[in-house]
């Protein structure tokens, strides 16, 4: 059986929607897959993960966070309304490194959900979101699994009230685990929207679970997360190496601070950002960067994305950090014959390739990255998605997937990406997505927030 919803209860039934993950689909959406794998310093370690990207406009980076706690005073008052107590506590569980979602929680700033579509004894349920105008955080939850049983999100997309898919960026921990007791699974899916696709008044969560299609669609409530942002004017060029960074403004929400900027025409560096730029409010306080963040699709523009102080209402942040990663533009590419596995190419000896092989129709790509940097957290996407082979032909969207595991020594990196195979003339040259060149350059940026927060 399915749980009911008046009006909404048909976007459960099986649409026939075509698939979206083997490669990318539709012209219209070229939905991607890139598994990730997050770093964890001081051992190796591996942490599955899934991102998807059904829109150019994203780019998806999975950063290790840092463990901040709030105080849990308004979550009690929403644990006493008849069930909420098991959505807030798991909420809590699942984002406890985010302390934009505790805060949002505190503030009653979440919705509760729970509609479920079952098959086969195996149940799917969104259990409640925390969300904003430009990201939303859902909890889902599988009941039913066996013991050990694990299971993947297959075919996982997201669409509106017409079935239409959202052209947005979104992420999942892609694989479940049934529980030795039998106890429903929670997890999470992590949403980012955009001026082209905002957040919608209805959502619907399509997966395949062991080769069984489930929808189960809601209403957002775009009159609570909608509408909150405050958009401040910022108006300062940092100059380093030669190289400008000209910062707009930030826009604050409630989940989300994002600060943008444009790089000069000028520049003869390809710059990919800050290496430790930090946020920190006027009491101190250090907000890390989410799970996920958004880029942009302009080369010379880009977004620089932040957990959010919007409930605390400081009235002054710091953009901070002493190195950004930069790279010249004339070696910013990566030239393989994939046939031979020689890497004919490359900016400097830091990267090196370990293999190049064919295998089920895709080409695997292994290459060993060296940092030369401890302190550097980034597990590094070195491959952009597209390439030109050797009669100048483009080739987008072949990218199937990538990964990044990282050594005991902190410094180096085993990277492997998969895209279709093909007859392709040889040799094909890859523009590089990040790369560990450094600059040098100790900065505080001040953003104002004095009158800010008059408006509420």
């Amino acid at each position: 059986m399915k749980d009911e919803q008046p009006d909404f209860s048909v976007l459960a039934e099986d649409r026939g929607m075509d698939p979206v993950l083997a490669g990318r689909a539709d012209a219209a959406i070229r939905a991607g897959l890139a598994a990730g794998k997050e770093r964890k310093r001081g051992r190796r370690r591996t942490v599955r993960r899934r991102i998807y990207a059904a829109s150019a406009a994203c780019l998806l980076l999975l950063v290790c966070l840092v463990t901040i706690r709030v105080s849990p005073a308004f979550a009690s008052a929403v644990r006493q309304i008849p069930g909420m107590a098991p959505l807030v506590d798991a909420i809590r569980q699942q984002y406890a490194n985010d302390q934009s979602i505790l805060d949002a929680v505190d503030n009653d700033y979440m919705q509760k959900v729970g509609l479920s579509d079952e098959h086969g004894g195996l149940k799917f349920t969104v259990e409640g979101i925390v969300a904003d105008e430009f990201r939303m955080n859902l909890l889902y939850s599988i009941k039913g699994l066996r013991p050990d049983e694990q299971v993947e999100l297959h075919d996982l997309s997201l669409t509106d009230g017409t079935d239409r898919q959202l052209q947005v960026g979104y992420g999942s921990s892609g694989y479940v685990t049934g529980q030795a007791d039998g106890s429903e699974n929670m997890e999470n899916i992590s949403i980012l929207f955009s001026k082209e696709e905002p957040l919608p008044d209805k959502l619907g969560v399509v997966l395949t679970l062991r080769g069984q299609k489930y929808k189960v669609a809601f209403a957002v409530d775009t009159a609570k997360f909608g509408g909150h942002s405050r958009s401040v004017p910022m108006d300062y060029t940092l100059e380093a190496a030669g190289q400008k960074i000209i910062f707009e403004r930030a826009v604050i929400s409630p989940l989300t601070i994002k600060i943008e900027a444009r790089f000069a025409k000028s520049n003869t560096m390809k710059i990919f950002g800050g290496g430790d730029m930090k946020l920190v409010d006027d009491a101190g306080k250090e907000w890390s960067v989410p799970s996920m963040s958004s880029g942009t699709n302009d080369p010379d523009r880009t977004i620089f994305t932040f957990q959010s102080s919007y409930f605390r209402k400081p009235q002054a942040l710091y953009l901070t950090g002493t190195w950004l990663r930069a790279l010249d533009k004339g070696k910013n590419e990566i030239v393989i014959d994939t046939e031979k596995g020689l890497l004919l190419k490359a900016p400097d000896d830091k990267v090196t390739l370990l293999g190049s092989t064919e295998s089920g129709g895709e080409l695997q790509l292994r290459f060993h990255l060296d940092t030369g940097r401890k302190d550097d957290n980034m597990s590094y996407n070195l491959l952009d998605g597209t390439f030109v082979d050797g009669s100048g032909s483009r080739h987008e969207d072949k990218q199937l997937g990538s990964s990044v595991s990282a050594n005991s020594d902190e410094t180096n990196q085993t990277l492997a990406f998969k895209y279709k195979a093909g007859a392709y003339k040889q040799p094909l040259t890859f523009t590089i997505g990040n790369y560990p060149n450094y600059i040098e350059r100790p900065y505080r940026i001040p953003i104002s927030l004095s009158g800010v927060w008059d408006q509420d």
